[in-house]
């Protein structure tokens, strides 16, 4: 695989790192230019895309998506296909799409950005439930933010792997998890907790579901207060609390939240433990997202 050194983070490194290593993925650069395609290629033997001895116009850009944004269109500008560090269209691509993270071995700062698959707002005060697919496994994790001054705490939540939300639900009785997450009855849950664990243990904080963490940390569902709030909690691998002040949600806040993400998902996730379908709401969401409106 080819590499290149520097990092990934504008279109004009996509275009850099494509001419870098343009013949090992088999095109020849018959044109380069400016206005949009932004390349005549001549396609070699063995390339991704493309047959050899074809001619492909292409319009590079730093995500699929932004061929939309930038306002092109594939008849207007004679396109053939769009070459970009990352593939985030998809099937809704109007071009076919060659991504170039697959071929070429760079430090891409695109990152993996949080999609979110829940929301509950009051004012300035927004808590959501994002996802995020490194490529290599999906995280969860909650976020608070104060949409006044723009200010997102992601580290006061933990996040989980798909096994380890799998995991974490799992250890709630299959109707109580149902009654909390699909129907939105939090009171149900609070109920079973303390009847389970004592209502002084509950109001102290205590913790309703945990798992292992790699680190030898843990990862936790916790019940806490008068009121019964649900938080995610972590400790590392010395038993040191490590979320500070983390992301807190009331009964109503919970119910509100989770019963945004639409009930044929909360029913297969929370009900029958089948996380591919929080996988594939998350690529859903993460390819709507990145359509214009």
């Amino acid at each position: 695989m080819p590499s290149v050194e520097y990092k990934i983070s504008s279109e004009l490194n996509v275009r850099e790192a494509f001419s870098q290593a343009a013949e090992d993925l088999g095109y020849t650069i018959l044109v380069s230019r400016g206005p949009c395609p932004d390349y005549t290629l001549r396609v070699e033997e063995g390339a991704p895309l493309g047959e050899p001895g074809d001619t492909l116009r292409v319009e590079a850009e730093k995500l699929a998506s932004d061929f939309i944004s930038h306002g092109h269109d594939v008849d207007e500008d004679n396109v053939d296909a769009i070459f970009c560090w990352r593939d985030d269209l998809g099937d809704r691509s109007p071009a076919p799409v060659l991504a170039l993270e697959d071929f070429i071995d760079a430090d891409d700062t695109l990152g993996h950005p949080a999609v979110t698959l829940a929301t509950y707002r009051d004012g300035d005060l927004q808590k959501r439930f994002v996802g995020r697919d490194t490529g290599e496994s999906e995280r969860y994790k909650l976020l608070w933010e104060n949409l006044d001054d723009g200010r997102t705490i992601e580290s006061n939540s933990p996040s989980m792997d798909r096994p380890q939300l799998k995991a974490l639900v799992n250890e709630i009785p299959q109707d109580i998890r149902e009654a909390a997450f699909v129907e939105g009855d939090y009171e149900t849950l609070a109920e079973w907790a303390r009847d389970t664990y004592g209502d002084t243990t509950i109001t102290n904080g205590y913790n309703i579901a945990e798992v292992e963490t790699p680190d030898g940390g843990r990862i936790a569902f916790r019940l806490i207060g008068s009121n019964t709030d649900f938080r995610l909690h972590h400790w590392d691998q010395s038993n040191t609390h490590t979320s500070r002040s983390p992301v807190n949600l009331s009964p109503h806040e919970f119910s509100s939240l989770f019963t945004s993400i639409p009930r044929e998902v909360r029913v297969s996730v929370f009900r029958d433990l089948d996380m591919d379908s929080l996988a594939a709401y998350l690529s859903e969401r993460a390819t709507s997202d990145a359509l214009p409106e």
